[in-house]
Parts: C-alpha cells; sequence; structure tokens
C-alpha cells in the first residue's frame, strides 16, 4: 500500500493531502526524516490546515528538532487548537524546562479531553517539577489514578494504562 501510495505522491506533488498520508505510512515504518519531509511539503501546500501542521509538529518532536517542531505546532494552534497538538506542544515546554506553560497547555488539552488519564499524569508531572506548584501536583495525580483505574476497568489488557496506575 505505502509503494502505491509513494507512487501517487511522485505523480500529484501538489495534493497535500496524499503527501500527509504518504508521511504518516513513512513514519509508522520507521522513517522518521522521511516522513518530515512529506509532511513539510503537505504543510507548504496546505498552509491552513491544523492537522497537517500539527502532525508535521510531532513528527519534528519526535525527531528532537524542538525549534521547528514548536514552530508547526505554534501554528497548527493558531489555525484551530487540538488536544494533541497542546498536549505536544505541552511536552516540548516541559522537556525544556518551562513547566508553567507546559502545565498551562496541559490544562487547555483537559479541558477539550477531560477523559484522558494520561494528560492529567503529564499535568501532575508539570506541577510537581515547579516547586511553586508542587502541592497541585496531588489532585492532578489523583484524577489521573481515578481515571486509568476508570479506563482499565473497561481495558483490562492496556498495559500502558497499566502501568500509569503505578
Amino acid at each position: 500500500a505505502l509503494a502505491r501510495l509513494r507512487e501517487a505522491a511522485a505523480t500529484d506533488r501538489t495534493d497535500p493531502r496524499l503527501q500527509a498520508d504518504v508521511g504518516y505510512q513513512t513514519y509508522l515504518l520507521g522513517d522518521v526524516p522521511r516522513a518530515i519531509d512529506h509532511l513539510a511539503l503537505a504543510a507548504r501546500l496546505a498552509p491552513s490546515d491544523a492537522q497537517v501542521w500539527g502532525l508535521h509538529g510531532a513528527l519534528l518532536l519526535t525527531a528532537g528538532r524542538n525549534a521547528e517542531a514548536a514552530r508547526a505546532l505554534e501554528r497548527a494552534l493558531a489555525i484551530e487548537p487540538s488536544e494533541s497538538v497542546l498536549a505536544n506542544l505541552a511536552t516540548l515546554r516541559y522537556e525544556q524546562g518551562d513547566y508553567t506553560a507546559a502545565a498551562a497547555l496541559y490544562r487547555r488539552a483537559i479541558a477539550r479531553y477531560p477523559g484522558n488519564f494520561q494528560l492529567h499524569g503529564n499535568l501532575g508531572d508539570a506541577l510537581w517539577a515547579a516547586p511553586a506548584t508542587r502541592a497541585a501536583a496531588t489532585p492532578a495525580f489523583a484524577e489521573a489514578a481515578r481515571r486509568a483505574q476508570a479506563y482499565v476497568a473497561l481495558n483490562p489488557d492496556d498495559a500502558k494504562a497499566l502501568a500509569a496506575l503505578g
């Protein structure tokens, strides 16, 4: 299937969705640099597509190209905020040591998707990392555990959720 997608993408380099699809499939096969190239082209072809910019930013983040990732994620947020873009930018800010910005972004992501136990846990991590907000981390962790427990009750084979409970 990827070979056909690549063939189509090579034939029509003006279709942003096609370039984005090839980029995502290429990423799934582990070729992050090539995937980034396809998403960069898709973003140039569709400068107002928040989903393309968000995926491009996520791949740049995966590749450790943090400054470029921040620009792409911020562009996606300016077009249309989404939980995944907010969470990715929050993670980037956390990794940069800006725990206040990370916590604010995690809160915005939680407002869009309150049931995501991982977001609550990440908020707890960001709050815990800054001494001034450490006390606020306990309720965030408790909420993450409560939501993870509810999730595990429905999905008892999800190893990631079981680990989050720990």
